[in-house]
């Protein structure tokens, strides 16, 4: 993958995720996949094929991984070597405020007040922050667990709320949305 832009790399690898998605039954694991921005580890260790085969655990740009054959999540995983924490996203840069105005929806998950935003953007990537400390930090999606990230792919945004987040809500995104919007209880 180390001249390839991410678009290129997830067209080489699509029937390796078909494959991922037949083994697991996991139609939702096609679209987190990419939208994640998740890769096989074979990837950072030289060993990349792009042929159709069964890769089992895909990680982020955070260190997590996702464990296809048991839906597992590993949050700082020590399997990932260090540069698979490197960044894809060509917007990494820009003001978080300015992901909220290109998302198609958005989610987040608090007690009374968000502390983790997430936005499925029209380029079909997740990008999320904490905001529980002093301003916002980056996080995974992983972060979120599956469920809740299958249904912000989908559309279909009832409400899901993992059980340290019970008084969750969650928000659909318009353009008329602003991250203070989000702490007004709008």
């Amino acid at each position: 993958m180390l001249n390839i832009d991410l678009e290129t790399f997830y067209k080489r690898i699509k029937k390796s995720i078909e494959v991922v998605v037949a083994f697991s039954g996991n139609q939702q694991y096609r679209a987190i996949i990419r939208a994640c921005r998740l890769k096989p580890l074979e990837v950072f260790r030289g060993n990349i094929k792009y042929t159709p085969q069964l890769y089992k655990i895909w990680a982020d740009e955070y260190g997590n991984t996702l464990n296809v054959e048991s839906g597992n999540i590993t949050l700082n995983d020590p399997v990932t070597p260090p540069k698979s924490k490197q960044t894809t996203d060509l917007f990494f840069g820009i003001p978080f405020n300015q992901h909220i105005e290109k998302a198609m929806r958005g989610i987040f998950f608090g007690n009374d007040f968000p502390e983790m935003i997430a936005f499925y953007g029209y380029d079909e990537y997740i990008r999320c922050v904490n905001v529980s400390g002093f301003g916002m930090v980056r996080i995974s999606p992983l972060e979120f667990g599956l469920e809740p990230l299958s249904k912000l792919i989908s559309g279909s945004m009832g409400k899901i709320v993992p059980d340290r987040y019970k008084n969750g809500v969650v928000v659909r995104v318009n353009n008329n949305l602003r991250i203070e919007d989000l702490f007004d209880g709008r």
